[in-house]
């Protein structure tokens, strides 16, 4: 059965939203009031799809929430909101969104999103069963017919520079690609063995966890001595990704 988690604070929407899922199918829908309440329920209940409000009460509003959930694992988010204004989409740019529901929510819509959805994560699944698993290597291009192979566990980090990346590697900088960093964050996770290690901490930033020599203050020191800045919403996933004790 198809798991459908919904974060939402206000017990009436949350309510009204199950009730119209429930009309479409046979789904087991698991609802939270908090990101916080979310994220920690989120490895044991491995919902397929989340809906998930963009104001929350608590700490976390709903995209650092969503941000967080997509670095467990490559879940489609479907956002509730009133409103989307360019700072949202700013925000929302480095996540698998499938679509904004404006409340108060039309029953066309929403069937409508989580048959995207559905179709994502089949899609997914097929992708996967098709490609060789877990080669742990990239192909980066270098000059025009010629490709250098990159071992993923020779990656420290991943540093996004607009509409380029440049991946900083063990031996040192690979120049930077023509590639925006989602891109490249996308066939490192599909490539990798432990995809898990891959961790975004910032906006500009996707770190490999095995290559964190320690925490400063709101920095980590990596492997190569480079210091890369965590960002504020980031935080928390970094906090329970290292166990840290205060």
């Amino acid at each position: 059965m198809m798991k459908i988690m919904i974060v939402e604070d206000n017990p009436l929407i949350a309510f009204n939203l199950s009730k119209s899922i429930k009309q479409f199918g046979d789904y087991d829908i698991l609802t939270y009031d908090s990101g916080e309440e979310a994220i920690r329920n989120f490895d044991n209940d491995s919902p397929n799809v989340v809906f998930m409000d963009i104001k929350l009460a608590g700490d976390l509003d709903g995209i650092s929430t969503a941000n967080i959930l997509q670095q467990k694992a490559r879940v489609p988010i479907i956002f509730l909101t009133d409103y989307a204004d360019p700072e949202v989409m700013r925000r929302v740019s480095y996540l698998e969104v499938v679509n904004f529901l404006m409340k108060p929510f039309d029953d066309a819509l929403i069937i409508k999103s989580l048959d995207k959805a559905l179709s994502i994560v089949e899609n997914s699944t097929v992708s996967t069963k098709k490609v060789m698993e877990n080669t742990n290597d990239l192909f980066i291009h270098e000059k025009e017919g010629r490709f250098k192979k990159l071992s993923l566990n020779d990656i420290i980090y991943l540093e996004a520079d607009g509409s380029y990346c440049t991946i900083h590697c063990v031996e040192g900088t690979i120049s930077s690609i023509p590639k925006n960093m989602k891109t490249i964050y996308e066939n490192v996770i599909k490539a990798a063995s432990s995809p898990e290690k891959f961790v975004k901490v910032h906006k500009s930033y996707v770190i490999n966890t095995d290559c964190v020599n320690y925490i400063q203050g709101n920095q980590l020191v990596l492997k190569n001595g480079h210091k890369v800045d965590i960002g504020k919403t980031y935080r928390p996933l970094i906090k329970e990704i290292f166990n840290i004790v205060s």
